[in-house]
């Protein structure tokens, strides 16, 4: 129906003619291919301290793929569960992580304030995968300072998992430890 023929005009190619009818079904089906990927939609607002991440319809790898290149880091490892993902997701960079992944572990290497690294890791039944070798460095009497991120998302969804890394930070961690009581000698008397 739409199929023609066009005369190609320039030197060298004299008196040989396009066939397009073999085109247009592929151009169609490529355009066909590309709408089923614009239902897929993601949003991210805020910075990685406080953000909202609005997604429709992503794969879960995409939406990494999007968060490390709006944040400026790099992934080692795979997403556990590539499945598309729909939902609105509030808060820091690791509660996000931590709702968004639900079949990885993770840990977030900052520097200067900043995100530089998130590795991933499995976080199946089998256990945990083998840490990124170049992660060896980065261990807990490195020069790094580890530091928990409230279970890497207990207040968006309870999964845990994250940990969060910043080498220019100097003192260690609070103590997650209570201080011994202070003896201040027997509780008073009851009156009566």
């Amino acid at each position: 129906m739409f199929a023609r023929k066009s005369q190609i005009t320039e030197p060298g190619w004299k008196g040989r003619r396009l066939h397009t009818g073999a085109a247009l079904p592929a151009a169609a089906a490529l355009l066909l291919a590309g709408s089923l990927d614009a239902s897929a939609e993601m949003a991210i607002n805020g910075d990685a301290k406080a953000m909202t991440v609005t997604i429709s319809e992503m794969q879960r790898g995409e939406v990494m793929a999007e968060m490390a290149q709006r944040f400026g880091f790099k992934v080692a490892g795979q997403v556990g569960d590539d499945q598309p993902i729909n939902g609105r997701f509030r808060g820091d960079l690791g509660d996000v992580l931590a709702a968004i992944l639900p079949a990885n572990g993770f840990l977030i290497v900052y520097e200067g304030g900043r995100p530089t690294k998130l590795v991933l890791s499995d976080r199946s039944q089998e256990g945990a995968a083998p840490v990124d070798p170049s992660m060896t460095s980065m261990q807990p009497n490195g020069d790094a300072t580890w530091m928990e991120t409230g279970e890497g998302g207990h207040g968006a969804a309870g999964l845990g998992g994250g940990q969060v890394i910043d080498p220019t930070q100097t003192a260690p961690p609070p103590s997650q430890e209570m201080p011994p009581p202070e003896d201040v000698g027997p509780p008073p008397e009851p009156e009566l």
